[in-house]
Formats: C-alpha cells, sequence, structure tokens
C-alpha cells in the first residue's frame, strides 16, 4: 500500500507521521470493508454503522464521513493509485485525542480475485426479526 486516507486527504505512506494523537488514541473504531469487481458493495452502510458508533460513544463525527459519496469516490481513487484492482479489505480507523478526532482510511489487496467466506462453510441469513443485544456497541442487533 503506497497511498492511504488521513483526514480525508490522500497521502502517501512515506509521509505519514506518527504523532502523539495518532499513537495515544484514546477511542478507535474500526470498521473493515470489502472491495471487488470495481466496486465497494454496501459502502454506505458501513459508513453509517462508523458515525452509529461515533454518536453512542459521544464522539464528533468527522466531517468526511458525512459525504458519503465524496468518501466513496476518494476511497475509489486511493484504491486506483494503489493498483488494488482486484479484491480486499478497506479498513476506516476513527481515532480521538482530547477533543479531535481523526479518521485513517486505509487498504489491503487479496492474493487472489475472491469474496471473504468462512473456511467452516457456514452459511448466515439475516432475519427480518430483530432480536436486540444487550450492548449498544455491538455492530449486530441480535
Amino acid at each position: 500500500m503506497k497511498f492511504l486516507l488521513v483526514d480525508g486527504k490522500m497521502l502517501e505512506w512515506k509521509d505519514i507521521v506518527l504523532t502523539e494523537e495518532l499513537i495515544d488514541a484514546q477511542h478507535l473504531i474500526t470498521q473493515k470493508i470489502w472491495f471487488g469487481y470495481g466496486g465497494i458493495p454496501l459502502f454506505e452502510e458501513n459508513v453509517k454503522q462508523v458515525t452509529d458508533q461515533c454518536e453512542q460513544l459521544s464522539i464528533a463525527i468527522p466531517n468526511e464521513l458525512n459525504d458519503k459519496r465524496e468518501l466513496a469516490r476518494i476511497t475509489k481513487r486511493m484504491l486506483n493509485k494503489n493498483k488494488f484492482y482486484r479484491s480486499g479489505l478497506i479498513s476506516i480507523k476513527i481515532l480521538t485525542f482530547n477533543s479531535s478526532v481523526h479518521t485513517i482510511i486505509s487498504s489491503r489487496p487479496f492474493q487472489e480475485f475472491i469474496f471473504p467466506y468462512s473456511e467452516s462453510g457456514l452459511l448466515v441469513k439475516f432475519s427480518g426479526i430483530k432480536k436486540y443485544a444487550g450492548n449498544k456497541l455491538n455492530r449486530f442487533l441480535f
């Protein structure tokens, strides 16, 4: 990976400086998103989960996450600049330090052109009936 997004700006890996804010983050929210076949399925839904977690933790939502269309555009641009044309994972990380909030969006390609699945062969179907979990930070409602 040569390029990543930091606070909505595309930076080269060699230009990243690990400041105290990034090393000693008080909260870390991470979301991984699969990409492949020239697109990022469920991108908006995954970003919505990140913003929901920010709201639940009373963290200010970064400006980059408010404009999902622009975020999807620059994320695809980052993938293209890294020459990740096949499939892989995008990681969205939200870091907080005192009152400042930072976003880091990075990516990792898969060696093969695959959709990630469980090796045990288990299939999951999501029901329309919601059974709420006791933990508000659980990204799954069941």
